[in-house]
């Protein structure tokens, strides 16, 4: 297997069981399985491991090579490789790669003969270059694959099956979401009946969609030295329409949510040296318990802080602008007729760095859980005013913990 299926296929939890580490993926912290630091363990998202104790951190592959199980990342690669060949996970996920392949090819067969109430669908989203592009599958009928020849027990296998025994899939465009390697780990379908309750719907296929970004495996190839970070695929698709001088399609890239962990996509993101992350700016309604915060920046821009570090990445922010009838980047495109120079002079005008986006988003938040992402911008902030700000402001939210807090901000090395 290639080293991105290895870790598409096994998480740290997995690997964990593999090897017999005493690691929970959990979102607290835990003991170190390295240096028994207590408490002072850390997994995220079940693909990437820290220790604030003895600095340890990684992935699955430098997980064994901190607990000594191997001498080297290559030995490991090999040593993983010939372990999980017949685990469960990896047949999972061979499985569930041929199976979405296959399928997808149904889907985009049926689409050809199905043309006009896409491409009806498409244009009234400005999505002219995607119709060319014809990467997109659609069905009308929720038996269609049954029809096709797949048993009930192989769609539920790939989470392609509703608990009333209906296919997931009907009356939707579906779009074939890549791995970095280009293999079909996904699918994702938009209703075209304006009326249906959910407008997007996901396979239940794993590992999760979440930890996949749409259109990853075309932007990687791209020749400039920026990508867009965008969330879902309308977004996506939309900012595709536009060009740069070349003709070359602009290198963007959408989440699956707002907990994607971006730190998973930090080699291929990591070859960017700058990523502008664009997201609305919806906010939390008056009587929840988090009132009045942006609901998109809240959730990314932790996740944001952590990519920046790791992959030493330029990432600069921008909301799309607060103005009647604009919810997000397809209606701002739409109500500006996809101008590229117009857009890129709104954006130059409330353009964010990373670290500003940050204090603004989280400029009144008490939540103890935010530490985190302090302790990633102390790392990153440009100069000492805006460090002595942040260093004050950390203090006096997290007052009870001032002498951990400490501790860290004194360390050599205190990077996620």
């Amino acid at each position: 297997m290639r080293i991105e299926q290895l870790k598409e296929s096994l998480p740290i939890s997995s690997i964990a069981r593999l090897y017999n580490i005493p690691i929970k993926n959990s979102s607290y912290n835990q003991p170190c399985p390295v240096c028994n630091g207590s408490s002072s363990f850390k997994v995220y998202n079940d693909v990437y491991y820290k220790c604030f104790k003895c600095g340890c951190r990684g992935d699955i592959f430098n997980l064994i090579v901190d607990l000594k199980i191997v001498e080297s990342n290559r030995e490991a690669i090999q040593n993983i490789g010939k372990l999980v060949d017949s685990t469960e996970e990896t047949k999972r996920y061979s499985y569930t790669v041929k199976g979405m392949k296959e399928i997808f090819s149904l889907y985009h067969k049926e689409a050809k003969g199905k043309r006009d109430r896409i491409t009806e669908y498409f244009r009234s989203r400005g999505w002219n270059k995607a119709i060319e592009r014809g990467d997109f599958g659609f069905t009308d009928n929720e038996e269609y694959l049954q029809k096709k020849g797949y048993r009930t027990y192989e769609l539920e296998r790939l989470g392609l099956m509703k608990s009333n025994s209906k296919e997931l899939f009907d009356d939707h465009v579906i779009f074939p979401v890549r791995s970095a390697n280009g293999s079909i780990a996904h699918l994702q379908g938009r209703a075209l009946n304006p009326e249906s309750e959910l407008r997007w719907l996901a396979d239940k296929a794993t590992p999760s969609i979440s930890n996949y970004l749409y259109n990853l495996d075309k932007a990687v190839s791209s020749k400039h030295d920026y990508i867009v970070l965008v969330e879902g695929i309308s977004d996506c698709t939309s900012l595709l329409e536009l060009s740069e001088v070349d003709e070359s399609p602009l290198p963007v890239v959408g989440t699956f949510g707002i907990n994607t962990p971006l730190i998973r996509h930090a080699k291929e993101l990591g070859r960017f040296n700058q990523l502008l992350a664009i997201f609305d700016r919806d906010k939390y309604p008056l009587g929840s318990n988090r009132a009045g915060e942006y609901k998109s920046w809240s959730q990314i821009t932790p996740a944001l802080c952590l990519l920046a570090i790791e992959a030493k990445l330029d990432i600069k922010t921008w909301m799309v602008p607060d103005a009647s009838g604009i919810k997000d980047i397809n209606d701002l495109l739409i109500d500006i007729d996809y101008d590229h120079g117009l857009l890129i002079e709104l954006i130059r005008e409330s353009v964010m760095d990373l670290h500003r986006m940050a204090l603004k988003v989280f400029s009144k938040t008490k939540e103890r859980a935010n530490f985190q992402l302090l302790w990633a911008l102390h790392k990153a902030v440009p100069n000492k005013e805006e460090l002595d700000r942040l260093e004050e402001y950390v203090l006096k939210t997290f007052g009870s913990m001032r002498e951990h807090i400490m501790w860290l901000m004194s360390a050599p090395d205190y990077s996620l």
